[in-house]
């Protein structure tokens, strides 16, 4: 019973290691099915660190894991981005947020801003700041698609990473919005002299 639980607790860390690099190196092969695969695992292992971390008591372990799914859910967006599958990652964003509004996680919501940004910008994690390539079927002009023009998300993710204090994330949003002008800022064409 607790050696169990002692092993168990010891050889965590390493597997949730090797269920992130497994993700990581499916993702970077493009094999979908099995990068899926490989999330589902590693975001399971990570609930089940959450549970004896939180010192046993149901409730407060039941919430422990609640509140990696937003996590969870922001990492599927990025999974869905990768294989260009932009629909099921804005389904996965909204629920990251509605999510990370419930647990009052406010870096997740700074994030999700960031991936926001990125899924209506382009067609996938390799596209950050870039526009979609040739022949890709533009995004319909509604009144959600003008609300959702990155270049403002992108600065809205800016601020809450400098109110937080969230660096990494400020960098992010920093280089996405210098790819961002230096792509889709086409200087005005010269005029003719008469």
């Amino acid at each position: 019973g607790a050696q169990f639980l002692l092993t168990r607790t010891l050889l965590l860390p390493l597997r949730l290691q090797a269920h992130h690099l497994q993700l990581l190196h499916r993702l970077h092969g493009k094999e979908y099915d099995r990068a899926l695969d490989s999330f589902h695992r590693h975001f399971d292992s990570m609930r089940a660190a959450a549970a004896p971390a939180a010192g046993g008591a149901a409730a407060v372990a039941a919430d422990a894991a609640r509140s990696l799914t937003p996590w969870a859910d922001i990492n599927l967006a990025r999974l869905h981005l990768t294989f260009g599958q932009r629909e099921q990652a804005l389904q996965c964003i909204k629920e990251a947020v509605r999510s990370a509004q419930q647990h009052s996680d406010d870096e997740c919501l700074a994030y999700s801003l960031l991936w926001l940004s990125h899924a209506h910008d382009g067609y996938g994690a390799d596209a950050w700041g870039r526009p979609p390539p040739d022949g890709a079927p533009e995004a319909p002009e509604t009144a959600a698609a003008a609300q959702a023009d990155p270049t403002a998300l992108l600065h809205r993710c800016l601020a809450r990473a400098h109110e937080l204090d969230l660096r990494e994330l400020a960098a992010l949003a920093a280089q996405a919005l210098a790819i961002r002008a230096t792509v889709h800022e086409r200087p005005a064409a010269p005029q003719p002299h008469t």
